[in-house]
């Protein structure tokens, strides 16, 4: 069963096999949606030969793989894939389609991806796996995607950002890395990301930080509260004052002089620091020697 969404109405069709112009012909198309079936695959042409501008859904299917050229010769806005249990996605599953804005791959079960799975997509600007399994982020996955501008890799298992992770991606705006594993990032993970604007590294495992954000121009928006940072290197981090608006910094367990430091470099600078975590007020700790300098603390030095 598939639903079909056009200018004026909306109706059912009983599609076997794929779907395809000459199973559905609609003027005034705007949007597939396949949802609540048992499709293991998605198989080579399973939606194809469609000129129409549309949005495309395939929700709660049961897809556990996506074969190559799966979406072949559509005029597709969107792809939304979420909530199938999808566990792998073969190379140029994504190729070619040079109207698409937009990919959702949210809460499947996907632990890794290959080399060229999003292939010639000159108009994507988003894409989201957030909810998934994936233990790493790898700009190879790409291939001619030069106007990707956001990226939702949310609640995964990423434990590390490697040098120039997203360097393919020179119009990046934004980066949603909370709710990982995140233990380490490189110093220069961010290097030229121009126009990036909010980056969100908030509740992962972050014992350190010292990212070089120079080429971060447009940071706006930094998010690294829920981490266990004991201090920022403020002198290293090369954040664009100008630019730079809010910092997100609660629930990490902060050492009263880098907190004290890290409030007063904010004050100066006009950057709004948000500490408080519903409301209620910051705990730091007071180190038992050289309670007022701030360095890098070790786990021996807090207590319960």
């Amino acid at each position: 069963m598939v639903h079909i969404k056009e200018a004026t109405r909306q109706h059912y069709v009983t599609i076997t096999g794929c779907i395809s112009a000459e199973k559905i012909v609609y003027r005034n198309l705007k949007t597939i949606t396949v949802s609540n079936q048992t499709i293991p695959t998605l198989f080579k042409g399973a939606v194809l030969n469609i000129p129409n501008l549309f949005d495309l859904q395939f929700q709660n299917n049961n897809i556990e793989g996506i074969k190559s050229h799966a979406f072949l010769n559509i005029n597709v806005n969107s792809i939304s894939l979420n909530r199938n249990g999808i566990k792998w996605i073969e190379r140029y599953a994504f190729d070619n389609l040079l109207s698409l804005d937009l990919i959702d791959l949210d809460h499947n079960n996907l632990e890794t991806l290959h080399k060229n799975t999003f292939v010639n997509l000159p108009n994507l600007t988003f894409i989201s796996f957030s909810h998934n399994k994936l233990n790493s982020f790898d700009h190879d996955w790409f291939s001619n995607t030069p106007k990707l501008d956001y990226l939702f890799i949310n609640n995964n298992k990423i434990k590390n950002i490697p040098e120039n992770a997203f360097s393919k991606f020179n119009k990046l705006e934004g980066i949603t890395l909370e709710d990982n594993l995140i233990e380490y990032v490189h110093e220069k993970a961010f290097s030229g990301l121009e126009r990036l604007s909010e980056l969100h590294l908030n509740n992962n495992k972050l014992k350190y930080l010292n990212t070089d954000f120079n080429d971060a121009k447009s940071l706006r928006f930094l998010s690294i509260y829920k981490n266990e940072l004991t201090y920022l290197p403020l002198d290293k981090f090369n954040l664009n004052e100008k630019s730079l608006k809010t910092i997100w910094v609660h629930a990490n367990p902060w050492k009263c002089s880098c907190f004290n430091e890290m409030g007063q470099w904010t004050v100066k600078r006009g950057i709004e620091l948000w500490w408080k975590c519903e409301n209620v007020d910051l705990f730091c700790y007071i180190p038992k020697v050289n309670p007022d300098v701030c360095q890098n603390a070790t786990d021996r030095e807090l207590d319960s």
